[in-house]
């Protein structure tokens, strides 16, 4: 979920402001989505910021079930669930990407769906260590991702398939992934982040 990139964090912030102010998004959740943003970029958060970022993600998501914005009850849940994660608080992490999930297919959204797959649902599973489970979500994400065409998310996928491979010992296909994930980055010619970037457009 960290990139690392608090620079490319800020920018990615500022475009995903413009998008939402496209959407006539509500104040209260521009300025909710944007913080979640800034903060998914450090390296490291403490415990008591995941608490805080959670609590900001579940307003976020209050006010937008009560304007009826279901695009942004989706994203909401999405975060929601990532920093129930990051808290090794799976269960309830699970169970809020379900929810997210079904809202994003019943929307149609192929690249909210494989977000809530590989990002969420799948890395819950890995952490857990359900690689079988696991693996089956990250080629579901990889799906909808390449739907997309966005090289970031394809690349970060294979990176997951690549590291169950690893933990199942399957360390032939491990290394394929890793190379196809390589490969991407290679022919990217620096222009993953701006795909990236543009991801939630």
């Amino acid at each position: 979920m960290s990139l690392g990139f608090p620079e490319k964090g800020n920018r990615l912030a500022e475009e995903s402001r413009a998008i939402l102010q496209d959407r006539n998004a509500p104040q209260e959740i521009l300025l909710a989505f944007t913080s979640l943003l800034r903060a998914s970029t450090y390296l490291t958060l403490t415990q008591d910021q995941y608490v805080e970022l959670r609590q900001v993600a579940q307003a976020g998501l209050k006010i937008a079930r009560g304007s009826g914005d279901q695009w942004h009850v989706a994203m909401f849940l999405y975060w929601a669930g990532q920093y129930a994660r990051l808290q090794k608080q799976y269960k309830q992490a699970a169970q809020t990407g379900e929810k997210g999930l079904a809202i994003a297919e019943r929307l149609g959204e192929s690249w909210l769906i494989a977000s809530f797959f590989s990002l969420l649902l799948g890395t819950v599973e890995y952490e857990c260590g359900s690689y079988l489970e696991a693996r089956r979500r990250f080629e579901q994400g990889l799906r909808y991702f390449k739907e997309t065409g966005q090289p970031w998310t394809i690349a970060v996928s294979y990176g997951h398939l690549g590291n169950v491979a690893a933990a199942l010992r399957d360390f032939p296909e491990a290394e394929c992934c890793y190379r196809k994930r390589l490969k991407i980055f290679g022919e990217s010619d620096g222009q993953l982040w701006e795909t990236s970037a543009r991801c939630s457009a």
